[in-house]
């Protein structure tokens, strides 16, 4: 088997193997480097709020075998009544004479359904006369249910199969760590989710809440209530998840 590896150098004219070779190198290296990883985000894709906009930084999407890479993208959004839903949507194809264009599009939507080349960002329930944020407190607090960016839902690609937003782990690894009461299997996944390149595979996630716990938990609401509880055990302070239920509720008005 052959490696062409061109030559950019003064004088010389760069011949079809040569260009054949840059190609297959460019596009060949992400299909292969994700094969074994499930679709959707792979990497980036941070969102921030600015002002009514929701800006989506740059990253890559797994959808089918091909790996999208993504420019950072605006998107505009209000108040309404129910949850909005962000998504990453296949817009088509184009065939060019001189190649193949593959589009990729933000698009807000009241479904949280999701059709075929459909990938989840983030969702939110914005009332009027309030602000949506994307700051959070502590791991309580991202799954807050009104006013707030809620990752939790992600659509990430992890290593054989569906994957957990990095800032959900990250975030829980970071807290516990601070807690008093650690068993040594807390210090070995709190590490790994430090670590991880990319989302941590949901099934992982999974294995080490059933381990920790107990109890079998299936689906990405579902980790991040039981991580919640684990945090709670270890020494946290008992807090509402999910913004529903009595108590003190804060609106933050422009």
């Amino acid at each position: 088997m052959e490696n062409l590896y061109p030559k950019f150098e003064r004088n010389r004219i760069l011949k079809k193997e040569q260009l054949m070779a840059i190609r297959d190198r460019c596009f060949g290296y992400l299909e292969t480097e994700y094969l074994e990883y499930g679709e959707g985000i792979v990497t980036g894709c941070g969102i921030q709020v600015e002002g009514y906009e929701l800006v989506v930084g740059p990253g890559m999407l797994k959808c089918g075998e091909f790996i999208y890479l993504l420019e950072e993208e605006r998107i505009g959004y209000e108040p309404k009544e129910g949850v909005q839903y962000l998504k990453l949507k296949r817009k088509g194809e184009k065939d060019l004479p001189d190649g193949a264009v593959y589009e990729m599009g933000l698009v807000l939507e009241m479904s949280g359904s999701r059709e075929e080349y459909e990938y989840e960002l983030c969702r939110f329930h914005l009332r009027e006369g309030a602000r949506l944020r994307q700051e959070y407190t502590d791991f309580y607090d991202m799954g807050t249910e009104y006013d707030t960016v809620n990752v939790i839902h992600g659509s990430w690609s992890g290593l054989g199969g569906k994957g957990i937003a990095p800032s959900v782990t990250r975030q829980f690894a970071e807290e516990l760590l601070r807690r008093e009461r650690l068993e040594a299997e807390d210090y070995g996944f709190a590490c790994q989710c430090l670590c991880q390149r990319g989302a941590m595979p949901l099934k992982v996630v999974e294995t080490y809440i059933q381990r920790r716990t107990g109890e079998v938990s299936a689906g990405r609401q579902r980790v991040y209530e039981m991580l919640c509880r684990i945090l709670e055990e270890a020494g946290g302070t008992r807090r509402r998840t999910g913004g529903s239920g009595k108590g003190r509720r804060q609106i933050l008005v422009d």
